[in-house]
């Protein structure tokens, strides 16, 4: 982990989660849970040991998550960082993940000065479809994050697979099927670039559902 933190970004892990026709979310409004309560239960685990966990503003506006740790441990179990990515600062101050002033908003340098809720504001250059990620990972790093888990959905994910930033995948594949006009796994734009490649480093099986954890495959 550390190799990376010292070259300048924090080691990242991203967890989703597919049905088997590589589906993440339903086509028509609603909320529904993918995986099984014991992979939601694994990934508490995976949130308690991250300095900090990431999301997008539409996983904030479609699924209001609160991206806390809910394990059992007593008074004095350590909160992660809750950081939003919101481009134009469009979610709603009254959001979950902005209950408390452990949130962090990254926002484009030329967005409005509104604050949402108890959350910081840092500002950042614009990119192509959104912010600028390697941007977002040096400031990280100025705060001492070394471990970022990241919870989001197919665009902000398949952003941060396009650009080789994630270097370990944790995949929950629910024995479901969503359908063609479901939301995919990824929405990513390679272009001229190699596509990042993986590595399998374990399966199992966690309740109804199968873990994949796959390493970033060394050049």
């Amino acid at each position: 982990f550390f190799s990376r933190f010292e070259r300048g970004r924090p080691y990242v892990r991203l967890k989703m989660a597919m049905t088997m026709d590589a589906r993440t979310a339903p086509a028509s409004p609603g909320q529904l849970w993918i995986s099984g309560e014991a992979a939601r239960a694994d990934v508490q685990t995976l949130r308690a040991r991250s300095s900090a966990v990431l999301t997008g503003s539409g996983t904030v506006r479609t699924d209001d998550p609160g991206l806390d740790v809910r394990l059992n441990y007593g008074p004095w179990v350590r909160q992660p960082l809750r950081v939003v990515l919101d481009t134009t600062l469009s979610c709603a101050a009254s959001a979950k993940v902005f209950k408390d002033q452990h949130s962090l908003i990254f926002a484009a340098d030329d967005a409005p000065g509104v604050a949402t809720g108890h959350a910081k504001i840092e500002r950042v250059a614009r990119a192509p479809g959104g912010l600028d990620l390697d941007a977002v990972l040096r400031k990280l790093t100025q705060m001492e994050i070394n471990e970022l888990l990241l919870e989001c959905g197919p665009t902000l994910a398949g952003a941060f697979v396009a650009r080789q930033l994630v270097d370990e995948w944790v995949l929950y594949v629910a024995p479901k099927f969503l359908g063609d006009d479901a939301a995919p796994l990824l929405r990513a734009k390679f272009g001229a670039a190699s596509p990042a490649a993986y590595e399998f480093r374990d399966i199992r099986r966690i309740g109804d559902d199968v873990r994949l954890t796959l390493n970033l495959k060394k050049a």
